[in-house]
């Protein structure tokens, strides 16, 4: 079955242009119960995230029309991080099936490079629309991953209809978070269907 968005049920696919037809997996990290055994026996328990069970598609199209338009700095580097993933992936899948030339592993850990500093220049420790920290231990929060589209355009289910299938989607890096106060407010569907509200 063909993936779609979350939010807004539209049908999502790679794109050449953003926002286009593509978008993200939101993955929730939930707050739990994590311990650590100090000397002594002591068991000493801390809040840590956990990841949830389920996820949820989010379009490109719901996540810039909600505000972040306002803020170039960070459309520049997500739509220039769209670009290098696509080819960093393709690396990564060719390194699994015939391995890389030595041009190509250079240019593999080039683009993996640039991809840790634009990740560092999103900021990930902070939500895309309040730049609240994301990490208070205190309530959900939901992180965004890009889709692995050289490995969907391998997929039967992609050569048939152009689309993400819901049986076999791969991600890859991780491209922004949202806290749970702005996911509840701006993506009501998304977190009804990521089973946090009743419909």
């Amino acid at each position: 079955m063909s993936l779609c968005c979350s939010n807004c049920q539209r049908v999502m696919a790679p794109s050449t242009q953003l926002p286009g037809t593509d978008g993200v997996i939101i993955t929730p990290k939930l707050v739990a119960n994590g311990f650590k055994v100090e000397q002594g026996s002591d068991i000493i328990w801390h809040p840590v995230y956990a990841t949830g069970p389920i996820e949820a598609a989010l379009c490109f199209e719901c996540v810039f029309s909600k505000g972040v338009e306002t803020q170039p700095g960070k459309i520049a580097l997500i739509r220039r991080m769209y670009k290098l993933e696509d080819h960093y992936c393709e690396f990564l899948n060719l390194a699994k099936t015939r391995g890389l030339s030595g041009q190509e592993s250079t240019e593999s850990t080039l683009l993996g490079k640039q991809i840790t500093e634009f990740c560092s220049q999103l900021g990930l420790a902070e939500c895309l629309f309040c730049h609240e920290t994301l990490e208070t231990f205190k309530s959900p929060m939901f992180m965004a991953k890009m889709f692995d589209r050289y490995k969907a355009r391998q997929s039967p289910g992609f050569q048939l209809t152009g689309n993400y299938q819901w049986s076999n989607y791969e991600t890859g890096h991780y491209l922004f978070g949202v806290c749970f106060g702005c996911f509840s407010k701006l993506y009501l569907p998304s977190l009804t269907k990521l089973g946090y509200l009743k419909s």
